[in-house]
């Protein structure tokens, strides 16, 4: 028994020298990234967007197929946002009533005429909320910042278009970069909002 003492004892010895390096060495957990806090005088100014195609499905239980929903082309039309929107610090509206929003214009871009009145932006700690609304469509896009650009999404809820006259739900992908509102030129030095 005495000669397998020295072999177990230096085993033990080894298997905890191992395990303490293996503790000290392990990957140590990285701390999430602080929001980017975006500020308004940073976003006005001129902003190239880029959308994706909307998806739509039933928003609702009143609607059973399988098939994707397609809202009517009126509807569909207000849902293309301009190709460049510039961001304005007016808070009013046409009637100079003081809104919690912005008043956003579009600058270029196959979008609906509709959406020179009804567009708006604000801000909400790290994200920019592009909306617009009408009777039966309430749209947005909300983007945070992600290194040289904004990157988020949309969503859509259409009332009462579905088969059954329920609500359509429509989604897509979204990205924005500051540009130049002289040459609609994205700005290389800064293309979006500092950290």
């Amino acid at each position: 028994m005495k000669r397998f003492l020295p072999p177990l004892i230096a085993g033990l010895l080894v298997f905890a020298a191992l395990s303490a390096a293996r503790w000290m060495i392990r990957p140590q957990p990285v701390p999430p990234a602080e929001p980017v806090l975006l500020n308004l005088p940073e976003m006005l100014g001129c902003w190239e967007l880029d959308v994706g195609d909307w998806e739509f499905t039933a928003a609702d239980s009143t609607w059973s197929g399988n098939e994707p929903v397609l809202p009517d082309s009126a509807i569909r039309a207000l849902l293309v946002p301009p190709d460049q929107v510039l961001l304005l610090p007016d808070s009013t509206d046409e009637w100079r009533r003081a809104y919690t929003t912005y008043r956003a214009s579009p600058v270029s871009g196959p979008h609906d005429p509709r959406l020179r009145d009804y567009l708006r932006w604000f801000l909400h700690a790290d994200t920019l909320w592009l909306v617009w609304s009408d009777r039966n469509v309430r749209a947005g896009i909300a983007l945070l910042a992600e290194g040289d650009r904004l990157e988020g999404g949309g969503r859509a809820l259409i009332e009462g278009r579905g088969t059954d006259g329920g609500r359509i739900d429509g989604r897509t992908a979204a990205a924005a970069w500051k540009v130049n509102c002289a040459t609609g030129l994205r700005d290389v030095a800064r293309t979006g909002p500092r950290p």
